[in-house]
C-alpha cells in the first residue's frame, strides 16, 4: 500500500478525524466525543495513543460547567507536519522560482 493511501485511510479513521478536529482548535474530551459521535472513554483511548506518538499534547484547563474544569487537548508540532507533507515540495519549488526573480531582501 502506498504511503498516500495509508495516510488517507488514517485520516478517515477515528484517530485521524480526532486530529482534524484538533487542527481547528484545542478541545476537551467531551467536545471531541460529541464531534466524533463516540464515547468519552473511546476518545481518551485515542488521545493516549496519539500522545504516545507525539501527535497530541495536553492543553490548558477550561471551565465548561459548574463542576471541575476540563483539560483541553491540542495538536503537537509534529502533527502539523503530518498534515502539511504535500506542501513542502511545492513551497520549496516556489521559493526556488521566487529566489531567481526577486531581490534577496524582498524574498
Amino acid at each position: 500500500m502506498s504511503p498516500s493511501r495509508r495516510r488517507k485511510l488514517f485520516l478517515a479513521s477515528s484517530k485521524g478525524r480526532l486530529l482534524d478536529l484538533l487542527r481547528r482548535a484545542p478541545q476537551t474530551v467531551d467536545e471531541l466525543a460529541s464531534g466524533l459521535a463516540i464515547t468519552g472513554p473511546a476518545v481518551r483511548t485515542h488521545l493516549m495513543a496519539l500522545e504516545r506518538d507525539g501527535l497530541v499534547q495536553e492543553g490548558d484547563l477550561r471551565r465548561t460547567s459548574a463542576r471541575r474544569p476540563s483539560r483541553t487537548y491540542r495538536l503537537a508540532p509534529a502533527a502539523e507536519a503530518f498534515f502539511c507533507q504535500g506542501f513542502v515540495p511545492f513551497l520549496d519549488e516556489l521559493l526556488g522560482v521566487l529566489a531567481g526573480k526577486l531581490p534577496r531582501r524582498n524574498l
